[in-house]
């Protein structure tokens, strides 16, 4: 058993580190275009980013900042900001020499000299995750899965060079192997392909059936060769010397790995079904899923060390468990948000959480630490999975002192497009040309993040010189020829100055290159400008400038191809040849003028109309950026997407007062632009109606009808505010019994509809009059009896009941005894009878008779 506390593993069990790859596509190591001066040095002496000390970085989307962590201690000794990333999702692929760092958001490509600390080109690719960057040694390629298309370039500049390959579109996967093979999967074959890249040349090299050609495929580059999964069958292929192709016990439907696997054993995971499966490596043999706990939402398991970690991204934790599915423990993450990142690096496993504080660092033994990626004076804790029990439900995972985790709270970063604030980004790349005792330098302006560009300074060995914010371009003279000089270029504004951006060494003096001939630009297919030249003696490459200050590229070969000029804008060219040392030609003569095109802009969406079973969206003409809009999409709530040739789509057949999100994108030959959304409410459908009507009566009860629309889905009837009954849609009868004789009653209907809208209605009705004869029999013609407030004679009379004349009864009560002399056979009684709306009467002079009067409810 590991004693807790000895967290450092000795060397010897430490697996060799790669010298390339991709560096996770789960793990977002976020260093973005906006790496600091204090991150990369200013000085010599402060520059020091060794990447093979064990330390990892780690990205923090909040706050906007880079953690470098020492994944032996599990402790932070540097956090920095990184304003130009906030928020994006930034991949990063890295060895001992390079460092690429890919903004999916932006779609943009910088590299960072790891041997002279400082930025020294950039490249603009589509946006999204669809590119991938994969480096191996001094070999770089980005696979542009949707294009089909890998090209090659420097990762020291990002030029990119001759090597160019079109494989059948679309691709799985893309990365070097441990032996510097480039691995691609190409479903619509069913192959997988390794690469073969030089500094002119692309090629495969080996392909292999991997799955039935036209089925998806999910891929996982190996250390040695690649894994390669039918997610619509059951074929899994391990291409290494041999292909070996295994059979699942279940469906791939939906399977997913991870894009690098480190090791000899694979892991395919199936979200599904809620399974993992293990394959072995050194021996494929048939494998055997097991099970994960219910309620968990698996993203990729990562195998690492003989175990398999499973991230849960509904609960923000990882499941630990071993190859034959043992549960071996759960790793919280306590305050975790959104997803969860993981990458084998350095013989150790990250796992990260971008959208919080908290990390994990955990070794080949099973050790892990918590990383506080905010604070730089906490050490990682520790902990030995080989004695951590599964954890109870409900106690998140707190044993032997490896946290909990959290479910609370959203991620707070800036998304894609929204205005920064900070230091401007470096101004990459700086093109050098050098000439006799001098150097011409250009650059581009780099984004301004929030705030104007004040200066710009240039600085090299033995001199340095400031310019002003509008400066692009200068020449250093007084230089020595022979000597060597590298320039490094940084922006200022408000908030503060850029990283450096580096020029290439140049030498000024020596043999100058003849000036390049016979440039020529042609418009490609995808709207792409590809410019070639002959072959200019003594060049050892070209500088390619566009017209109207667009970013130059430097190539090796006679050609270079632009990828990111702006839309339906005419262009020429000029090509500079530059020598063994940098001394540079005159320009060439402007090639003709073209006119490239890039995807629309994105359709500013408006709702324009809604009804109750619809919605109309419009917009203007997208901007075409140089070729014509062939078609518009429109999409509801996330379903298939429809085509539109108008500016304008109406849904229908949708339900009332339903909340419903939109989205647009519009396509012309280099394809589609970005999305679009809006969201639209449906209106409420007319509010149903309601009448009640009284259709019987008698001495005590009433009847109502009630009528409803079909809308209604709730009816109530109810009598004078009080006892109520329900109402049945449509038609209904409803009695209302125990009333009082000769009385008004008011009744109320109301209904409601599945829309929370309520109507309502009124009647009132009369109970069957009963009334009663002063019996009165005396000979006096003003023979009468008083009406009194209470059932006796001991208040003052309200009126009088005359002799003869007749009231109306409601109801009877018990009072004081009257005794009728020589009245009504000299009647005695103690009840009374109460007149709606006035007082009492003795019943003694009444001519009701007693049935009459024992019918009459009590008062």
């Amino acid at each position: 058993m590991r004693r807790r506390g000895a967290t450092q593993p000795s060397a010897g069990r430490l697996p060799a580190r790669r010298s390339g790859g991709f560096i996770s596509v789960g793990l977002v190591l976020a260093m973005s275009v906006g790496l600091v001066g204090t991150v990369l040095g200013v000085g010599a002496t402060s520059r020091s980013l060794d990447v093979a000390d064990g330390n990892v970085w780690l990205w923090s989307s909040k706050p906007g900042q880079v953690s470098r962590v020492n994944a032996n201690s599990g402790r932070v000794d540097q956090n920095q900001p990184l304003t130009d990333s906030r928020g994006h999702r930034v991949e990063i692929t890295q060895n001992d020499k390079y460092l690429l760092l890919h903004d999916l958001d932006s779609g943009k490509v910088t590299s960072v000299d790891l041997t002279r600390m400082g930025f020294t080109g950039s490249l603009q690719v589509t946006k999204g995750s669809g590119v991938r960057v994969a480096l191996s040694g001094d070999k770089a390629a980005l696979i542009d899965q949707r294009t089909g298309e890998i090209r090659g370039f420097d990762p020291a500049t990002l030029r990119t060079t001759g090597a160019t390959l079109h494989l059948p579109a679309p691709l799985a996967g893309g990365d070097f192997d441990a032996s510097g093979k480039l691995w691609v999967g190409v479903p619509s074959q069913g192959t997988v392909a390794s690469v073969s890249l030089s500094t002119k040349k692309a090629a495969v090299a080996r392909s292999e059936s991997a799955t039935p050609p036209g089925h998806p495929m999910a891929v996982s580059v190996l250390d040695h060769g690649v894994l390669a999964a039918d997610t619509s069958g059951r074929d899994i292929a391990v291409v290494t010397d041999k292909v070996t192709t295994l059979t699942a016990p279940q469906p791939l439907t939906g399977a997913t790995v991870p894009a690098r696997t480190v090791g000899d054993l694979a892991v395919v995971t199936l979200p599904k079904s809620g399974q993992v499966l293990p394959v072995g490596l050194s021996k494929p043999t048939r494998p055997s899923a097991f099970d994960l706990p219910d309620g968990v939402t698996p993203d990729p398991a990562t195998p690492f060390s003989g175990r398999i970690y499973v991230p849960d991204v509904k609960h923000h934790q990882v499941l630990v468990f071993d190859k034959s599915g043992k549960n071996l423990g759960t790793l919280g993450l306590a305050g975790a948000q959104g997803p969860l990142d993981l990458q084998v690096r350095e013989g150790h496993l990250t796992i990260n959480a971008p959208d919080a504080s908290v990390a994990r660092v955990v070794d080949p033994d099973g050790v892990t630490r918590v990383v506080d990626k905010y604070r730089t004076d906490v050490p990682g804790g520790d902990g030995d999975l080989s004695v951590i029990a599964a954890p109870a439900p409900g106690d998140n995972g707190k044993h032997g002192g490896n946290g909990g985790h959290s479910r609370g709270g959203g991620n707070g970063s800036q998304g894609p497009g929204q205005q920064h604030t900070g230091p401007p980004s470096p101004p990459i790349p700086v093109t050098a040309l050098a000439g006799d005792h001098q150097v011409s330098l250009s650059w581009p302006q780099p984004a301004v993040n929030g705030a104007p560009i004040q200066q710009y300074q240039v600085s090299w060995d033995g001199g340095h010189r400031t310019f002003g914010g509008g400066s692009r371009s200068t020449t250093i003279t007084g230089l020595h020829n022979g000597q060597s000089y590298s320039f490094a270029v940084t922006a200022t504004n408000k908030f503060g100055t850029s990283p450096e951006a580096l020029s290439d060494r140049v030498t000024p003096g020596g043999a100058t290159p003849d000036v390049p001939q016979n440039v020529k630009a042609t418009v490609t297919d995808k709207g792409q400008v590809t410019v070639t030249w002959g072959k200019a003696d003594q060049a050892r490459d070209y500088v390619v400038q566009p017209s109207g200050g667009a970013g130059s590229q430097i190539v090796n070969a006679t050609s270079a191809t632009f990828d990111s000029l702006t839309g339906g804008q005419s262009y020429t060219f000029t090509v500079t040849s530059r020598g063994t040392n940098g001394r540079a030609s005159d320009p060439s003569s402007p090639s003709n003028a073209v006119t490239p095109f890039t995807v629309p802009g994105a359709p500013q969406v408006s709702v324009s109309g809604t009804s109750q079973s619809s919605v109309t969206v419009s917009w203007p003409p997208a901007a075409d950026n140089g070729s014509k809009i062939t078609q518009y999409y429109v999409q509801l709530d996330g379903g298939t997407a429809q085509k539109e040739s108008t500016t304008s789509h109406t849904f229908g057949n949708l339900q009332p007062a339903t909340k419903h999100t939109i989205t647009v994108w519009a396509e012309n030959a280099a394809g589609t632009s970005e999305k679009t959304s809006v969201t639209a409410t449906t209106g409420k459908p007319p509010a149903p109606t309601v009448s009640v009507s009284v259709t019987g009566k008698t001495t005590t009860s009433i009847t109502v009808r009630v009528s409803t629309s079909q809308s209604a889905t709730k009816c109530t009837v109810s009598i004078g505010g009080g006892a109520s009954q329900s109402c049945a849609t449509g038609n209904s009868s409803h009695t209302f019994s125990g009333l009082h004789p000769s009385s008004s009653y008011s009744f109320s209907a109301t209904v409601n509809d599945a829309y929370q809208q309520s109507i309502s209605d009124s009647a009132s009705g009369d109970t069957t009059v009963i009334s009663t004869r002063n019996a009165c029999q005396n000979a006096q013609p003003n023979c009468s009896v008083g009406i009194y407030p209470a059932p006796n004679q001991s208040g003052t009379s309200v009126g009088r009941w005359k002799q003869g004349s007749s009231v109306n009864v409601e109801c009877k009560a018990s009072g004081q005894e009257i005794y009728a002399y020589n009245q009504n056979g000299n009647r005695r009684s103690t009840i009374w009878l109460k007149i709606p709306g006035s007082g009492y009467v003795p019943w003694a002079y009444s001519d009701m008779s007693t049935g009459t009067r024992d019918s009459l409810p009590t008062c």
